[in-house]
């Protein structure tokens, strides 16, 4: 049994429309998101491009060939542009403006002075493979580490469909006409049926791509605190026992750190809940730069917060605590051109025992440094 080309070429076309009409709805749906506008054009001037190639016979030859493989060279190069901005890296549309008219008049060249469909192809296949390779670099190479599994599916799929670009320039691709690539031969078959299979393998990635972001984004944001961006209090129980037990098992110090804003309530009657929040904010930044990678820190609630030292001894702890101490009366916050001073009260626990008794004996410790006139550090008994 012959595989009609026509009829796979349309189904593709329709494929691609489908999935065009699937973006825009997943635009409506989720919002803005990285990528997905430019994945959405893209999306769509590949349809319009399919649906020009459906219109041969009824519009002129050399608009088909110039409109419809033009819509799919601009298509893909919005793919790439969204793939870029999807993985937060930097992007230029300087291969476009340079790479299109290029494209188009090589297609025209061997449309109306030497009219040939295997140089046609050629030249298309040598257009749209390196869109490809970038969207399959872009995925397999520059992806967050969060979402690399399902990147590295969209990756391969983008590479397989820009390495069968460039193997359709090496079959044989008889006459003259845009016709003639939908006769029946096994080099059409082949090339409508990879065409319908890309159809439906990239642009489904993209969108369990922008599916799997979702499912990362909404874990963070439920680990993190929406003020500061640093963990929540429930996110740091998890961690502070998670690694309490494993300090434990390898007979490792764990050190507790807790901290609290000195006269913190002032701050927000002399100067309002803005100036409270954005010192709130200042101090988060200081000391998450100051700890080291290994190092888990979040706000415990209110004005609290909370560092985990793994691997860190009494005396270690003692001394970071007093840097960021030191750091954070040094350095205080600006808001609105006034310059507030910021200082910062700290309980030190290290040693063994589970997450919770490690909490409570640094609650004790910086009660007592609070009581013994804030501003200072204290080691738990």
């Amino acid at each position: 049994m012959s595989l009609h080309v026509p009829t796979i070429a349309l189904l593709a076309t329709l494929v691609g429309v489908e999935l065009a009409i699937g973006f825009l709805l997943v635009g409506w749906a989720l919002g803005r998101q990285r990528g997905l506008g430019l994945w959405t054009a893209g999306a769509g001037s590949l349809a319009i491009g399919g649906l020009v190639w459906g219109l041969q016979g009824a519009i002129p030859e050399l608009l088909v060939i110039l409109v419809g493989n033009g819509l799919q060279f601009l298509g893909f190069a919005a793919l790439w542009a969204g793939s870029r901005d999807f993985c937060g890296r930097a992007r230029t549309w300087a291969p476009l403006a340079v790479g299109l008219p290029v494209f188009l008049a090589g297609l025209a060249f061997f449309a109306v002075a030497v009219p040939s469909t295997r140089a046609r192809v050629a030249i298309f296949g040598l257009g749209i493979a390196p869109w490809c390779f970038g969207i399959a670099f872009t995925f397999l190479r520059r992806a967050p580490a969060a979402l690399r599994g399902s990147a590295r599916i969209a990756g391969v799929a983008f590479l397989l469909h820009g390495l069968w670009m460039l193997a359709r320039a090496l079959l044989p691709q008889p006459g003259t006409s845009t016709r003639d690539l939908l006769q029946s031969g096994w080099p059409q078959v082949a090339t409508a049926l990879e065409i319908f299979v890309a159809s439906l393998a990239t642009l489904p990635a993209l969108v369990a791509l922008l599916a799997h972001r979702l499912v990362v984004d909404l874990s963070e944001a439920a680990r993190t605190d929406p003020l500061t961006g640093v963990l929540n209090r429930r996110a740091l129980e998890d961690v502070g026992e998670r690694e309490a037990a494993w300090s434990a098992e390898m007979r490792l110090p764990c050190a507790v750190l807790l901290f609290d804003l000195d006269h913190f309530k002032r701050i927000n009657d002399l100067h309002g809940h803005i100036a409270g929040d954005a010192a709130l904010r200042h101090f988060a930044r200081v000391v998450s730069s100051t700890l080291r990678r290994t190092d888990r820190f979040g706000r415990w609630g209110g004005e609290e917060f909370l560092a985990i030292l793994l691997g860190g001894s009494a005396a270690e702890a003692s001394a970071a605590a007093e840097r960021l101490r030191r750091r954070v009366s040094e350095e205080p916050v600006v808001v609105g051109g006034r310059t507030i001073p910021l200082t910062v009260s700290v309980g030190v626990a290290s040693g063994g025992g589970d997450f919770a008794h490690l909490v409570a004996r640094a609650d004790a410790a910086l009660y007592r440094a609070k009581s013994g006139g804030r501003n200072q550090v204290a080691e738990a008994a």
